[in-house]
């Protein structure tokens, strides 16, 4: 893959921390909490949007995952911002 996309000219992006719902299988706050203790500058989140029920605690607690990353002072930029700010002069590499 790694080949694959170099050849075509694409950046491979890949996630830094996981939505691990299955350690809070009923409790989105919980959750919640987790991911805001765990995110660092840089971070790239991968979670889930669909599946069963248990799947779905990372979206039924995204609203207190935001508020409480916005409260650490985070921001939420898309992958491609993420990339061009590592990409400007002076930026810390």
């Amino acid at each position: 893959m790694l080949y694959a996309s170099a050849r075509l000219g694409y950046r491979l992006v890949l996630w830094t921390l996981q939505m691990v719902e299955s350690e809070f299988p009923h409790d989105p706050a919980g959750h919640a909490r987790r991911i805001v203790a765990d995110v660092r500058p840089g971070t790239i989140l991968l979670g889930h949007d669909v599946g069963n029920d248990g799947r779905l605690v990372a979206l039924r607690g995204l609203p207190d995952m935001i508020n409480g990353l916005r409260a650490r002072g985070y921001t939420f930029v898309t992958v491609s911002d993420l990339l061009r700010r590592a990409a400007a002069p002076g930026a810390a590499r």
